[in-house]
C-alpha cells in the first residue's frame, strides 16, 4: 500500500529539537537492503524496490528499516532522478522531518519534499506547513512560497490543501476576489470529508462570512463534522439541542453528543455533562458521574469546572465529610478570577465546617469577610447582596466602614425591598456619611419616584463634593423635578461635576449652556467659581466616612 493509498495524517511536531549531522549519522550507518531488492551494478537498489521495501517497513512500524533503505537509495546521489518514485522523496521527507527512525533533519526533510511537490500534493502541503509554522525549527516563515504550494496542491484536488489555503488566503489578501474563494475551498474540502473543514464551513455558514447566512447549510455541516468526531462540533450541537436555540430542544440527544465531546476531551464539555448528571438533566441523575467528569474537566484548569465541583462537594454528606475537597476547588476557582467561587467560600466561612487542611473550624463573618470582598472585587453581584443584608443587619460594625458599605446595601435593597435598605441608607445620611446621602437621593428619586424628597440629600451631598450628587442635582434644576428649574443652578452643579471628570455632567452642561443668555452663562460660571473657591477657604471637616 503506498502512502497516497494510506493517506497519513502529516502532524508537525514543534516541540521536537532539530538534530544536527543527520546525514553524517545516515551515511555513516551499515545500511543492510532487505532481500529482494535488486542491486543495480553500481550499487545503489532499484528505485521502485526499494521504496516498496521501505513502505512495507514503514507499514509495519519499522522506522529505521525504512529509513535505512531510504538513505541507501538517496545516497548513491542523482536524487532527482525519474526512476526514484515521488512517493519514496515524500516518506523520506516525513521521516527526517519528525526525526523517525534516526535523528531529525529539517533541511533534508524539505529537500526531499521539494522533489516530491510537483506529483504528490501531499508533500505540497506539509512544506507549505513547515513554511507557515517552521520557525521554532529554524526554518523562516515564507507565507508567498506556502501559498504557491497549497495552490498547487489544491489543484489537484488535495482537500488538506483547500482548507489550508482557504485559512491562508485572509492574511495574504484582502481583495472581494479572495474572500469569495475562502468559502468555496472549505466546501471542497469538506465534501472530501476534511473534518475541521466541516466544522469551519458550518461557522462561516452561521456568521454569514464571505457568503449570505445559511443556518441550513450551518446545521448541516455541524451535523455532519460531529458524526465525524469533531469534539468542538459536537460540543456545539449539543448546546444547542440542550438550549433550543436553532433547533428543537431535545436534551436527551444533547447529553449524548456531550458525551461524545468529553470522551473526545473537551474540558467544556465534560464540565456541561456533569452537570447534566448532578441534575438530571437528560439522563438520570448520577452523582458518581457527574463528579467523574467535573473532576476530568477541573483537573485541566477549567475554572468554571472547578466552582461546580467544589459545589458538587459543598452539597455531599450532612457529615461535611466533603466539605475539605468543596474548600480545595473553590478556593482553586477563586484564585483564577472566578467571582462567584469566592462568594461560595464566604458562605462556608461564614458557616463554618472543615477546611482545605481538613481542619474543623467554626462559623465567623471575620473570616468570611474577605472573601466576599474578593468576590464584589470579581464583580459578583451575589457577594454584594449578601455584604448588604449584613451591613442591615448590624454584623459589619466594627469590621467595615459605613460608606464602604453603601453600595453593598444598595444592592440588597434592590434585590429585596424588605431588607431594610432605605432604613440603613437614611440612618447614615443623618450621621453625615457622604455616599449614604447620594444613595438615599438616588433611592427615593428611582425607587419611589420621590424627586422632592430626593432634592436635598442630593444638595447636602454636592456641597460636601460628592461629583454624583452634583450630577443629579444639577439634572433636577435642569429639568424642574423636586426643584423649581434654574438653568443657571443646573449649570452650576453640571460645570463643578464635570470638572472632577464626569463625561455625562459635560454633556448636559454644554446642552444647558446653549439654553442660556452670555449673561445668565457668565452667572453661572462665576457661582461654580464661588463654590471652588469656598471649598479651598474652608478647613476640611472630620470625615464621617
Amino acid at each position: 500500500m503506498s502512502v497516497t493509498q494510506r493517506a497519513l495524517p502529516f502532524v508537525i511536531s514543534l516541540l521536537l529539537a532539530g538534530s544536527a549531522g543527520a546525514q553524517e549519522a545516515e551515511k555513516g550507518a551499515t545500511v543492510q537492503v532487505p532481500s529482494g531488492v535488486d542491486q543495480p551494478a553500481e550499487g545503489r537498489a532499484n528505485p521502485q524496490a526499494a521504496y516498496q521495501a521501505a513502505d512495507d517497513a514503514y507499514a509495519a512500524g519499522d522506522m529505521v528499516s525504512a529509513r535505512r533503505v531510504l538513505s541507501a537509495l538517496f545516497s548513491a546521489g542523482d536524487t532527482g532522478s525519474e526512476e526514484v518514485p515521488a512517493d519514496a522523496h515524500l516518506l523520506y521527507g516525513q521521516l527526517l522531518l519528525n526525526g523517525r527512525g534516526g535523528p531529525q533533519d529539517i533541511a533534508g526533510s524539505m529537500f526531499h519534499l521539494e522533489q516530491a511537490a510537483g506529483e504528490r500534493p501531499e508533500a505540497a502541503t506539509l512544506l507549505a506547513r513547515i513554511h507557515l509554522s517552521g520557525q521554532s525549527l529554524g526554518v523562516p516563515r515564507d507565507a508567498e512560497r506556502a501559498r504557491s504550494l497549497l495552490e498547487q496542491a489544491s489543484e489537484m484536488g488535495y482537500p488538506e490543501a483547500h482548507y489550508y489555503l482557504a485559512l491562508l488566503l485572509p492574511g495574504v489578501s484582502t481583495t472581494e476576489e479572495t474572500r469569495a474563494r475562502i468559502p468555496v475551498l472549505l466546501e471542497q474540502a469538506a465534501k472530501a470529508g476534511h473534518v475541521e473543514a466541516q466544522y469551519q464551513l458550518s461557522s462561516l455558514l452561521s456568521r454569514g462570512e464571505g457568503v449570505p447566512p445559511d443556518p441550513e447549510g450551518a446545521l448541516t455541516w455541524l451535523v455532519r463534522a460531529a458524526e465525524n468526531g469533531h469534539g468542538m462540533a459536537q460540543f456545539n450541537l449539543a448546546y444547542a439541542l440542550g438550549t433550543g436555540q436553532g433547533l428543537t430542544q431535545d436534551r436527551e440527544a444533547a447529553a449524548g453528543w456531550l458525551l461524545r465531546a468529553s470522551e473526545n476531551g473537551l474540558p467544556a464539555a465534560q464540565r456541561m455533562l456533569g452537570q447534566y448528571y448532578l441534575e438530571g438533566t437528560g439522563v438520570p441523575a448520577n452523582r458518581g458521574e457527574a463528579l467523574r467528569w467535573l473532576n476530568s474537566a477541573a483537573a485541566t484548569g477549567d475554572v468554571a469546572a472547578q466552582y461546580y465541583l467544589g459545589q458538587a462537594y459543598r452539597r455531599g454528606p450532612e457529615d461535611g465529610s466533603e466539605d475539605a475537597l468543596a474548600w480545595k476547588w473553590l478556593n482553586e476557582a477563586s484564585g483564577a478570577g472566578y467571582a462567584p467561587a469566592s462568594t461560595a467560600l464566604g458562605e462556608m466561612a461564614e458557616r463554618g465546617g472543615l477546611t482545605a487542611s481538613g481542619t474543623r473550624q467554626a462559623g465567623s463573618i471575620e473570616l468570611a469577610l474577605p472573601r466576599y470582598l474578593k468576590a464584589v472585587s470579581q464583580g459578583d453581584l451575589a457577594a454584594a447582596r449578601r455584604l448588604g443584608q449584613l451591613a442591615i443587619s448590624g454584623e459589619l460594625e466594627g469590621l467595615t466602614s459605613p460608606h464602604e458599605a453603601v453600595p453593598w446595601v444598595v444592592a440588597a435593597g434592590i434585590a429585596d425591598d424588605t431588607a431594610g435598605a432605605a432604613e440603613w441608607l437614611r440612618a447614615q445620611s443623618e450621621a453625615g456619611v457622604r455616599p449614604a446621602q447620594t444613595a438615599l437621593g438616588l433611592w427615593l428619586l428611582n425607587r419611589e419616584g420621590a424627586a422632592e424628597a430626593a432634592a436635598p440629600h442630593f444638595e447636602t451631598a454636592a456641597n460636601a463634593g460628592d461629583t454624583e450628587a452634583q450630577l443629579e442635582l444639577g439634572l433636577l434644576y435642569s429639568e424642574g423635578r423636586g426643584v423649581p428649574q434654574d438653568l443657571i443652578m443646573a449649570h452650576k452643579w453640571l460645570n463643578i461635576a464635570a470638572s472632577t471628570g464626569s463625561a455625562r455632567a459635560r454633556e448636559r452642561r454644554d446642552a444647558v449652556a446653549d439654553l442660556l443668555t452670555p449673561e445668565d452663562l457668565s452667572r453661572a460660571q462665576t457661582a461654580a467659581r464661588r463654590f471652588f473657591e469656598d471649598a479651598a477657604a474652608t478647613p476640611p471637616a472630620r470625615s464621617t466616612e
